[in-house]
């Protein structure tokens, strides 16, 4: 997803509900928020 080449890139952002230029830390992890989100599902 950090890979705008990427043929997926803008699908994948889309999904994941980010904007253009943000990009994912793939060493951060929060466990409350994730839940905060689930819960409201």
């Amino acid at each position: 997803m950090n890979d705008p080449t990427h043929e997926r890139h803008n699908e994948l952002m889309e999904w994941a509900g980010l904007e253009p230029g943000e990009r994912i830390d793939p060493t951060f992890f929060d466990a409350a928020a994730i839940n905060r989100r689930l819960s409201q599902r």
